[in-house]
């Protein structure tokens, strides 16, 4: 059968999870991959050669070489998800990088490997970071996908607002208190949906520690935007304002948060870098709408 499945770990304690769900590939059982990234690494195995054996007076500088820094890359075949049809090692590249040593489990001896035709070192390939195969969508939603959108402002519920589809390019709006809105702008409605299209965020927060990050999601949000797909999926975000250090708007005026990017949590686990300028389309306030 063909890779349904790929492990990938480092000695740095990261690992990563991709697997095959239909036509798409999915990061550690919860996010849709880069399927770029992932056709590069599935090429790169099925065309791993042997390029020359390690001469036995390099057996044992390569094998720990491989021992301290290898990456362990698990193959699993669609038939068996439990067991790894093949287990291999990549190490570094040799001096004048055409190829790697890489080590089967079960193999005494490592090989030099390379792809042919490919010049160059494959360490690259094997990404280790579940962040770094990670796709930064915050919505990606045809109009048809959407069965509801809900916007909430804590602590300013006269703002709030949801959107519910009723098929056909038809949506309703509802206040705070689910009441239905008459009288409104239908192409303001339309144009907010249609911006749902594709939201990406600009980055992990990788800087600040997680006990950073988890007293920020403590907090109150300053807005919680929920996307839910006529499959029943929901997508939330939530937002909060991002601090800085001596910062200073255009005109010299001291700031306390940051204008141009702001903090979220995507799912309540990922927690992310957003910029204002991407985000402000499928921002709205209840009296957006009305005419």
């Amino acid at each position: 059968g063909n890779i349904a499945k790929l492990f990938l770990a480092d000695k740095n304690g990261n690992d990563v999870t991709l697997e095959r769900k239909g036509n798409e590939w999915i990061v550690d059982g919860d996010c849709e991959a880069r399927q770029s990234g992932v056709n590069v690494l599935l090429s790169t195995i099925n065309q791993l050669a042997v390029q020359a054996p390690v001469s036995k007076n390099k057996y044992e500088t390569v094998l720990k070489k491989i021992a301290s820094d290898g990456i362990k890359v698990e193959i699993y075949k669609n038939n068996d998800h439990d067991k790894p049809f093949k287990t291999f090692y990549v190490g570094s590249s040799n001096i004048d990088h055409t190829g790697n040593y890489m080590l089967l489990e079960g193999a005494t001896r490592p090989y030099l490997m390379h792809v042919e035709g490919f010049y160059g070192y494959l360490t690259p390939r094997f990404i280790v970071r579940s962040n770094d195969w990670r796709k930064k969508h915050i919505f990606k939603y045809a109009f048809g996908e959407i069965a509801e959108i809900s916007t909430k402002y804590p602590g300013e519920p006269q703002k709030d607002f949801t959107i519910k589809s009723l098929g056909n390019n038809n949506f309703e709006l509802y206040n705070g208190q689910n009441q239905k809105v008459e009288n409104i702008d239908k192409p303001k409605l339309l144009s907010l949906v249609s911006m749902f299209k594709e939201r990406n965020f600009e980055s992990f927060e990788e800087i600040e520690a997680q006990s950073f990050q988890d007293s920020v999601a403590a907090q109150t949000p300053e807005m919680i935007v929920s996307v839910t797909d006529t499959a029943g999926e929901r997508t939330t975000v939530k937002t909060f304002k991002k601090r800085i250090e001596n910062g200073e708007d255009l005109d010299g005026n001291e700031i306390e948060y940051d204008l141009d990017r702001f903090y979220a949590t995507l799912y309540d686990s990922n927690f992310i870098v957003v910029q204002y300028y991407v985000f402000d389309p499928v921002t709205a306030e209840l009296d957006y709408f009305k005419k």
